[in-house]
């Protein structure tokens, strides 16, 4: 998987999955199935803000929208009656770093990483930063990135947000995806939103996996 710029504000870079399609296992005809069928389920792993951690996981279930091609939708962290479909979305905000955590180290890690992440968000095992934002990574750590310090350095001299992501059917990663950038200052904004419908895209696109 490699890093893709979705966004390049100089002070403000959102970085996400570069693409590519969904993995062989989802099926775009199922998903639709999913949508019709009630909320979706959604586990909230961590809290990157100042909010109690009830609060923030209510603003996340307001926030989170699925492209407008699937139509009427809801998500719901407690759902009044369990899917008998098996499938729901968990979304760890701001994950412990390990040396693949990272996406500016994805390139030397994947697909392992990958793999290994999907596995920790559906199984419950990925564990999260404590509560509010990454702290800015250490000058030494930065040093590989001179080369493109207009569109690397700005982030990661700031606090950060990532969001890792995964579509699961039980214990098994459907999907899986991730979005960084630079901390929000608020949550309750349209840039939230934005964040989780960019990694929503990736989760649950709209679209097959391809085939062959």
């Amino acid at each position: 998987m490699g890093i893709g710029l979705a966004g390049c504000a100089a002070l403000n870079p959102v970085y996400t999955d570069s693409g590519g399609g969904p993995g062989p296992n989802y099926d775009r005809d199922r998903m639709v199935s999913v949508v019709n069928d009630g909320p979706i389920p959604l586990e909230i792993l961590g809290n990157p803000s100042d909010l109690p951690a009830p609060d923030f996981e209510r603003l996340t279930v307001q926030r989170i929208r699925l492209v407008p091609v699937w139509g009427p939708h809801r998500f719901s962290i407690d759902p009044e009656t369990t899917p008998t479909h098996g499938y729901r979305i968990v979304l760890a905000f701001n994950p412990t770093l390990d040396p693949a955590n990272t996406p500016a180290e994805q390139k030397d890690a994947a697909p392992d990483a990958t793999e290994r992440h999907g596995i920790q968000l559906c199984n419950g095992s990925m564990e999260t930063h404590a509560d509010g934002p990454y702290p800015p990574l250490p000058i030494k750590r930065l040093e590989r990135f001179r080369a493109r310090p207009d569109q690397v350095w700005p982030k990661y001299l700031a606090e950060r947000l990532l969001v890792r992501g995964a579509l699961c059917l039980g214990d098994v990663p459907i999907t899986t995806g991730f979005v960084e950038r630079n901390a929000l200052e608020e949550y309750d904004d349209p840039e939230f939103e934005q964040v989780l419908s960019l990694l929503l895209y990736r989760l649950m696109p709209y679209r097959d996996a391809p085939k062959g």
